[in-house]
């Protein structure tokens, strides 16, 4: 595993070095289990180096990847029987004519793969809603398993996080959705949020009585049609709706997301470390700092004692003023 790559950490992810995966391989009894930490300052960085020390680095599953058609390409390699999610991820891109665009992957090409699928996944048919807070869109197909596959696997394996869920999302995720409350602002398809708001503003009981009919299709559909005998009965009405929008219509592609998930361990960390995994799901404004920064890597010197490594302690001086000054600005 080439050392340049493995130490560059995208979106606070990292992973271990060859040494450090047989070193740790050898000393974990059930890989797949990730226990509750004493400490209180357990990060999203440690949990995921935690799960990786599954991958064996000495095993590669095989990734022919055309940017054209990328989701093809993934789902191609995820359903071959020889795929394995604790296998090192070796990914070859090849051009429109089919031609590789490179030899070897130590690790860059698998990084690129691993943002151009999240990329992909955030835009995909298979979410709906704004850029930063996707829903399920329902669709009628397996898509979702892969996806929560894909999404737990770029994770272990040092890709970015999909963080574009929204919040009530990965509330389902993590706990049971009968539980989990919605509101009209986690609506995100533009017609049902009118539909939605023309009832919550109906002012009397006759004018609530005519959008109950005019939109009696879809509240049949949702199971939510019915007599309303005064004006207070619209916030019952509503939040039944809201509720069937955003889970119960969506349960069949949610159990299979979470499926995909289960790959590697994911959810079950998830599950348990709820607060923590909630960066890497759901979008926040973060402001980026020196130590962001700086966080992002990791330092490799020179021999102890070479000219280098004198040359090197005076460029990350440098490195960190510059940063500071950048920060100051």
């Amino acid at each position: 595993m080439n050392i340049c790559y493995t130490e560059l950490l995208i979106d606070n992810v990292q992973i271990p070095d060859e040494e450090e995966f047989d070193d740790s391989i050898t000393n974990i009894a059930e890989r797949n289990e990730v226990h509750e930490s004493e400490s209180n300052d357990i990060t999203l960085k440690d949990l995921l180096s935690n799960l990786a020390l599954q991958i064996d680095s000495e095993k590669t599953s095989k990734f022919n990847i055309n940017r054209r058609n990328l989701w093809d390409g993934a789902r191609r390699a995820f359903l071959r029987k020889t795929y394995k999610a604790t296998n090192r991820i070796s990914v070859m891109f090849t051009d429109s004519s089919g031609n590789s665009e490179g030899a070897v992957d130590f690790g860059g090409p698998t990084r690129e793969f691993l943002r151009l699928l999240m990329h992909y996944l955030q835009h995909s048919k298979l979410f709906e809603g704004p850029e930063n807070r996707k829903t399920l869109s329902c669709m009628r197909n397996d898509e979702y398993y892969l996806a929560g596959q894909a999404m737990a696997v770029s994770l272990v394996h040092g890709g970015p996080a999909p963080n574009f869920v929204t919040p009530v999302l990965y509330q389902c995720l993590v706990s049971d959705a009968k539980h989990v409350h919605s509101s009209l602002g986690d609506v995100v398809d533009p017609e049902t949020q009118d539909m939605l708001q023309e009832i919550e503003n109906a002012s009397s009981l006759e004018n609530l009585q005519e959008l109950i009919q005019k939109h009696s299709t879809v509240l049949s559909i949702a199971g939510c049609f019915r007599p309303l005998k005064s004006l207070n009965d619209k916030r019952e009405l509503l939040e039944d709706f809201i509720n069937w929008y955003i889970v119960g219509r969506t349960v069949p592609s949610l159990v299979r997301l979470k499926e995909g998930l289960k790959t590697l361990g994911v959810l079950q960390a998830m599950e348990i470390h709820k607060h923590i995994f909630e960066e890497a799901f759901v979008w926040m404004e973060q402001e980026i700092t020196t130590d962001t920064i700086n966080g992002m890597f990791n330092i490799k010197f020179s021999p102890s004692g070479s000219n280098y490594q004198i040359q090197e302690e005076h460029i990350i001086g440098y490195w960190r003023d510059y940063l500071q000054d950048c920060e100051g600005k």
